[in-house]
């Protein structure tokens, strides 16, 4: 899921470890929204 302004949209790859939402255009390294959506779930709600 993207991670900016939490526009919930699934992300694709773009290009090498990137992944990108289509509907905002943020992009990230995977690992750092993989350790974002760790982070998410591990934190109280």
């Amino acid at each position: 899921m993207c991670l900016f302004l939490k526009c919930n949209s699934k992300l694709v790859e773009s290009g090498y470890r990137k992944l990108k939402c289509l509907k905002c255009g943020f992009e990230a390294d995977r690992d750092l929204i993989g350790a974002s959506n760790i982070r998410e779930r591990q934190s109280p709600r």
